[in-house]
């Protein structure tokens, strides 16, 4: 079997080991761009570093086998829209890991679709960095959101959370217009004191875990009860 193929103006390499694709290159001339879910019965699973960096494009299109944006994968570009379509069930929950600045200076970028059911861990700072446009994000983010995750994100409106999370510093410096972050199965909150002040300011929407709401509210957060955590 080759070890390159090309496909659409995409490049992708094989990784013998692990036995997958990795998306290694572009040099499209479309504004909208439709990754492969898999090539000779193999699996895609990673979108290598700097692969759409710099690139004047509208809409990528990654299915759910994708396990690993990388490092600047899609930094500096005009990426309007990111969704991830579905090869799975529709209700199969899926994991993806987002690297460092990986969409820093999108500016154009408003909706990062990485579908309800995805499990998004957060690697590195900048992911989101001067995403100005930026309003929501789809998918349950769990652990850590690094230093500047979403550092000037001006209309940032609201996150969805799940699991042991904690705010790292600056992460939410220039989210003026952030004011509502709902939390579901949260069993540990942590936050760096850089922002603690500021987070208090936050509408904190939460489940009917009684341990983290009294948690919350005997720290000063503002907390809302819930039962039902709903799509954003």
């Amino acid at each position: 079997m080759l070890k390159e193929k090309f496909a659409n103006g995409i490049f992708y390499h094989f990784d013998e080991k692990e036995q997958h694709w990795i998306v290694a290159g572009c040099n499209s001339i479309s504004s909208e761009i439709k990754i492969e879910d898999e090539i000779d019965g193999y699996p895609v699973r990673i979108i290598d570093c700097n692969v759409f960096r710099n690139m004047i494009i509208e809409s990528v299109l990654i299915p759910d086998t994708i396990t690993d944006i990388e490092t600047d994968a899609f930094s500096n570009s005009t990426i309007i829209n990111i969704v991830r379509y579905v090869t799975m069930s529709d209700y199969a929950e899926t994991s993806l890991r987002i690297h460092m600045a990986a969409f820093s200076n999108c500016r154009s970028l408003a909706i990062g679709n990485f579908g309800f059911n995805t499990h998004i861990e957060l690697y590195g700072r900048h992911i989101f960095a001067n995403c100005e446009k930026l309003k929501m994000i789809i998918g349950q983010i769990i652990g850590t959101i690094p230093q500047s995750t979403f550092l000037n994100c001006k209309n940032l409106e609201n996150l969805l959370i799940y699991g042991c999370i904690a705010f790292a510093k600056d992460c939410f410096v220039g989210c003026n217009k952030l004011k509502k972050i709902q939390f579901c199965d949260v069993t540990l909150f942590t936050a760096d004191e850089n922002i603690v002040p500021w987070l208090k300011t936050i509408q904190f929407y939460c489940g009917k875990n009684e341990k983290i709401i009294q948690e919350l509210a005997y720290e000063g957060y503002n907390v809302c009860i819930n039962g039902d955590v709903t799509v954003l």
